[in-house]
């Protein structure tokens, strides 16, 4: 039986070992070996870290809806401990609620992720962080995310988080909007992840000081004075009863031109990116052949987005970098081919 993982194998010639070791590439086909070959059909996202030490990988899978199966393949045991796992019993339950035309989230979504870290090996039951995505009005972002964290979250953590939640969206300043609310289920468990897009980088230390970040933003001057090249700056940031000391900038251009050169440069010359990772990532465009069974894809490969961690709480080295490559397939049949041709 066809899984995912017969598409990411694919993968890895075009991915050079500086970027993700051979053992970060083996934790990518175990957990897409537990998924159905269909999710090849839609993106596909790889996280790479960018200091010179630093091969492991994270992974994304895409759900443009919620009718794709989440058992692992093969797995067709009521009892099976995917079923009864409790964060898992969370994720049938926000898919089963996408489903039902007469929930709120059947027509406000448009997409969601689920976020797997790799920094060790892949257990048998890998438990995700959730992105969900509505770029609807902000009229119907407030019971949407009260929706949301009544499913991931507990009435008392939602009750702690209300306060701040509402603060920080009501303070996002135009053009900025909300586009991910994130539920980490382990890693940021009890917190929610806001992705705040479109968000001029000149305006970042003035929004972050209004909703209560009580550190210091100089140190961010220089990558955000960078990152206002960028085609859809971002600013992520995790809240619970406050905001949390870590915040991420993204930065993401809709074409591939000198202003990636620039970019990974100037990570470079702040000690977060490697030259060999830079040369990788500047000439990664490009379609690749995949093949699957009967089909193949013609896979576009691309940088998406980098994004700059700051943590001012970690002594020595608060800063880290990370790169998001992502694959776009277009798949035809073998016998489609031929004729073609």
């Amino acid at each position: 039986m066809l899984t995912l993982a017969n598409y990411t194998q694919t993968l890895r010639p075009h991915i050079p070992l500086h970027s993700a070791s051979q053992e970060a590439f083996e934790r990518i086909l175990t957990l897409t070996s537990y998924f159905p070959a269909s999710l090849a059909n839609h993106l596909f996202v790889i996280e790479l870290h960018l200091r010179e030490d630093e091969t492991s990988v994270d992974s994304f899978v895409y759900f443009p809806n919620g009718n794709v199966p989440l058992l692992p393949v093969g797995a067709t045991d009521p009892g099976h401990s995917w079923l009864t796992h409790p964060d898992w019993q969370k994720l049938y339950n926000f898919f089963a609620v996408w489903r039902d035309p007469a929930s709120l989230l059947y027509e406000k979504t448009d997409q969601a992720w689920l976020s797997f870290d790799l920094n060790q090996p892949v257990p048998a039951v890998p438990v995700p962080g959730v992105f969900y995505c509505s770029t609807h009005p902000k009229a119907d972002i407030m019971p949407t995310v009260a929706l949301l964290t009544s499913i991931f979250s507990t009435p008392e953590e939602v009750a702690l988080m209300n306060d701040t939640f509402v603060r920080c969206l009501t303070l996002i300043p135009e053009p900025a909007r909300l586009n991910h609310v994130g539920f980490g289920l382990q890693r940021f468990c009890g917190s929610m992840r806001l992705q705040i897009v479109n968000f001029p980088p000149y305006l970042i230390p003035a929004y972050l000081e209004a909703i209560g970040w009580p550190y210091s933003t100089e140190p961010l001057q220089p990558i955000l004075k960078q990152f206002s090249i960028g085609d859809i700056p971002s600013l992520m940031i995790d809240i619970s009863t406050s905001i949390h000391p870590r915040i991420g900038l993204e930065c993401a251009l809709r074409g591939y031109d000198s202003r990636w050169q620039k970019l990974l440069d100037f990570l470079i010359e702040q000690e977060l990116c490697q030259p060999d990772k830079r040369d990788f990532l500047v000439t990664s465009p490009g379609l690749k052949l995949c093949q699957m069974g009967d089909q193949v894809s013609l896979t576009r490969q691309r940088l998406s987005h980098v994004k700059v961690g700051y943590n001012p709480e970690q002594e020595g080295a608060p800063f880290e970098a990370k790169a998001y490559l992502a694959y776009y397939p277009v798949w035809l049949s073998l016998p489609e081919i031929e004729v073609g041709g």
